[in-house]
């Protein structure tokens, strides 16, 4: 087999197997390669070149997906997944990332706990089952939650002051009512919701 090579657009290069066009891969790569445009080339070294090239490619698409924020290893195995790669080569491109520190389920959940407690207003619950969908291990997850002092009336208080205060009148039974569902669903306990609520109208009475 004629193995040969043709530049495309950018840092293209086009590879084609008797002619007919085979895979793309970038000059970069190609400049490391051993392969001349023109060298013949049995299947065998050709497949084993394939693989490295889809090796590269999946390596740069895992620097590509955390250079815009963090993920964890099972977000990025299904990134890759979808992105058409085979099991193998994620396989070693994940184990790649995960050596270098690129891919860190550690910095992952720190980033991700901080983002759904402060910004989301996320209970307790909600985050621990974010993080295990995430596939974060639970002694991780029990780990960085504890140091991110996660707690559920910090949550809460902000949570009602956001988003209901001076849109719920707190007097009104049937709307607090509603309000207290909408916050279970969200994963706070009751008790907590009516603890904070008392909070909020002692605090309130206080300044009468």
């Amino acid at each position: 087999m004629i193995l040969t090579a043709q530049m495309g657009r950018g840092d293209k290069v086009h590879l084609y197997i008797d002619g007919e066009y085979k895979m793309t891969t970038t000059a970069s790569f190609w400049n490391t390669c051993t392969y001349h445009s023109g060298d013949e080339i049995d299947e065998e070294a050709f497949l084993k070149l394939c693989s490295r090239i889809e090796y590269k490619k999946a390596l740069a698409k895992c620097s590509e997906y955390i250079g815009r924020r963090e993920y964890s290893e099972k977000q990025i195995r299904l990134k890759l997944k979808a992105a058409g790669f085979d099991d193998d080569i994620i396989d070693c491109a994940i184990q790649k990332c995960v050596d270098t520190g690129m891919i860190d389920d550690r910095r992952f959940a720190k980033a991700y706990i901080s983002h759904l407690f402060h910004f989301k207003g996320m209970s307790e619950r909600q985050i621990r089952y974010q993080l295990a969908e995430a596939g974060v291990d639970r002694g991780v997850a029990d780990k960085e939650m504890a140091l991110a002092g996660v707690d559920d009336i910090e949550s809460l208080t902000r949570l009602i002051r956001k988003k209901y205060a001076g849109r719920v009148d707190f007097t009104n039974k049937k709307e607090t009512e509603k309000m207290t569902a909408a916050l279970q669903r969200r994963g706070f306990s009751y008790s907590d919701i009516k603890a904070v609520l008392k909070d909020m109208e002692s605090e309130a009475e206080s300044y009468e």
